[in-house]
């Protein structure tokens, strides 16, 4: 049973059980949450060691954007990106 005060919500287990339960399925959302949230950031450490083609059109931007949110900084000059992305990818 629970109460409603705004932003505030209070509880009351009649049980530890009953409790125990419920931490169960709050810690589940919160891991499926964390999982939803991150779940790119897996695919994109997978795909590094992988060494798989990456085949894309137009895709200059796209990759700067997984660099820069899933990898590393971006560098200050393009030499210094391009020097990193073929060592990460090295089949283009």
């Amino acid at each position: 049973m629970g109460v409603e005060c705004g932003n505030m919500q209070l509880l009351v287990f009649e049980s530890e059980q009953s409790f125990n339960e419920h931490l169960k399925r709050v810690c589940l959302g919160i891991e499926n949450k964390v999982t939803e949230i991150v779940g790119f950031t897996k695919v994109f450490q997978e795909l590094l060691p992988a060494k798989k083609v990456l085949v894309g059109h137009n895709c200059f931007c796209d990759l700067l954007f997984l660099f820069q949110h899933f990898d590393e900084h971006l560098p200050i000059r393009l030499l210094d990106f391009k020097k990193n992305y073929n060592n990460t990818f090295v089949n283009v």
